[in-house]
């Protein structure tokens, strides 16, 4: 039992404090509160491959430094189209699940090329959703 959750989302440029963020979702009956701060990368996992979702030069750029492990959070795909792959500008499902996938390391690589990308326009679309509640 117990009241409903405040399940209220507010897009802000502002600041967000921590302390006043874990206040409104601390609940005794949870047992802990789990945060990430900073930049996290995502990687994905389809049939036992991991697919580094975002923060490419970053990874690369950890590589280059000595590191041989980040932090990220690990998403399993149930298909290939949601592990972020099939987006404009990354490589084909064959050589993604072929032989020799592409690997951080390879950036780094003598025989890399440059590529030139197309430039891509973001579009942001925003749902609302309008609901009823007892007050």
């Amino acid at each position: 039992g117990g009241a409903a959750p405040d399940t209220t989302a507010t897009l802000t440029a502002s600041p967000i404090s921590l302390d006043a963020l874990l206040d409104r979702v601390r609940d005794p009956r949870a047992g802990a509160v789990v945060t990430f701060q900073g930049v996290t990368r995502q990687v994905a996992e389809l049939e036992g491959r991991f697919f580094l979702k975002n923060g490419y030069h970053r990874a690369f750029a950890l590589a280059l430094a000595g590191h041989r492990r980040i932090p990220v959070i690990l998403v399993h795909a149930p298909s290939y189209e949601l592990t972020g792959a099939n987006r404009p500008g990354f490589f084909p499902v064959d050589t993604l699940m072929g032989n020799k996938p592409p690997m951080v390391a390879d950036f780094g690589n003598k025989a890399a090329v440059d590529v030139v990308r197309l430039k891509l326009k973001l579009i942001v679309t925003v749902h609302g959703e309008v609901q009823a509640i007892p007050v």
